[in-house]
């Protein structure tokens, strides 16, 4: 079997220059849990959106179906879970169960609920009895978050919101407002401060134990940060809190800090929105799995279980295969290199019953003409054609 094999060259989260090969396959799941390589990885070179999903409302934020895999610098692997979880018989709600079990260890549980809407009763706020489901697609549309659409109209000048427009593209426009969840515009059932809930969906997805609560619905804009966390593990866009952070400031929150469940993740200091653009750690711009997924360190042999999103809605049982790519690497003129790679992304298609892996082997140890000041300047003078004359193979270990 040909591997897949990218060469890559960027910096470090330090700042140092370094070269990646990124090695990729591709495993269908068996029945009982064992992978056969399928022999069709390809590559992701750029980001792949949903052609479509259940957004509400007028904003119509783009979900992503695939990211980019070659990454020449990660912090740690991301774990991605992308599928519909089926039923035999309809259902009102259920919990869905993710275990690692392995040297990465890990449980986590989402509830998936059948579509309710807040309702007054007797003067009192209340959820409808949740509607009957057999199919529960595990995406950011189904989680917690949205745009509150009735504020958006209420507190935005029709003048400010066509100065935005004229600043953006149209798609743009249409993917994002100051009234939106900045870590999950695609959501339902986030409210601002001042807005009538009644009729308002709710989401089918929660993470057990961190339900939405009735009598904490409704907070002012500044304090989004302390709503609930959106329940998916598929794959987290780019220009959502805190990925969007990479590349610039997250929205205002009312004590100018960082949210707290950022920095308790680590993935934010408390004086981020103080930081200029260079303190900030570029790095978390390559994380594309759920900040819960991102902190795993996989050794290549975990036992992966999904509820019902196996055949017929049985639970998707992966055993990762145990390899690991030792990599042969010379670059322009230096000596033979021997690198171990470490696995950046485990991607689990349910829909498609498959598991795709990506592996980085990296090295700091660059020749002249390859070695370049990150510090100095923000283009990558690479001499022209250095990733054909390098020499690069893989054995299986």
């Amino acid at each position: 079997m040909e591997d897949k094999i990218s060469l890559e060259m960027a910096a470090d989260g330090e700042g140092r220059s370094l070269v990646s090969v990124v090695v990729g396959r591709r495993f269908a799941v068996a029945p009982d849990g064992l992978l056969s390589d399928r022999g069709d990885f390809a590559f992701c070179e750029e980001p792949i959106e949903y052609e479509a999903t259940d957004c509400l409302g007028p904003i119509q934020p783009d979900l992503m179906k695939r990211d980019i895999d070659t990454w020449p610098w990660k912090s740690g692997a991301d774990l991605v879970i992308q599928g519909t979880a089926n039923f035999q018989s309809p259902i009102q709600t259920t919990d869905l169960l993710l275990e690692v079990r392995g040297e990465a260890n890990f449980r986590q549980v989402i509830r998936a609920t059948g579509d309710r809407r807040v309702e007054r009763r007797g003067g009192q706020l209340a959820l409808s009895d949740p509607e009957r489901f057999d199919a529960m697609p595990l995406r950011w549309d189904k989680a917690y978050g949205g745009t509150d659409a009735a504020a958006h109209e209420r507190m935005l000048h029709p003048d400010y919101l066509w100065l935005i427009r004229q600043q953006m593209s149209e798609e743009a426009a249409d993917s994002w407002s100051e009234l939106s969840y900045p870590r999950n515009p695609a959501g339902k059932g986030y409210l601002v401060e001042g807005s009538d809930p009644e009729g308002l969906q709710w989401p089918n997805l929660e993470f057990a134990g961190e339900e939405l609560s009735l009598t904490r619905l409704q907070l002012p804009v500044g304090r989004w940060g302390q709503q609930v966390y959106p329940a998916c593990w598929d794959w987290l866009p780019y220009f959502w809190v805190p990925r969007l952070c990479a590349l610039g400031d997250h929205p205002e929150t009312f004590d100018e800090k960082s949210p707290s469940k950022e920095v308790e993740l680590g993935i934010l200091t408390p004086d981020f929105p103080s930081l200029g653009l260079i303190q900030r750690n570029m790095t978390n711009l390559a994380r594309g799995a759920h900040p819960y997924l991102q902190h795993l360190k996989f050794s290549g042999d975990e036992v992966i279980r999904v509820s019902a999103l196996g055949h017929e809605g049985a639970d998707l049982t992966a055993q990762l295969p145990g390899l690991c790519p030792q990599v042969e690497l010379r670059l322009g003129g230096g000596r033979v290199q021997t690198l171990r790679g470490e696995l950046d992304l485990v991607f689990i298609e349910g829909d498609e019953q498959s598991v795709s892996l990506v592996w980085r082997a990296s090295t700091y140890e660059l020749p002249n003409p390859l070695g370049v000041d990150f510090s100095a300047t923000a283009e990558v003078p690479l001499p022209p054609g250095w990733q054909e004359q390098a020499e690069v193979s893989v054995a299986w270990v």
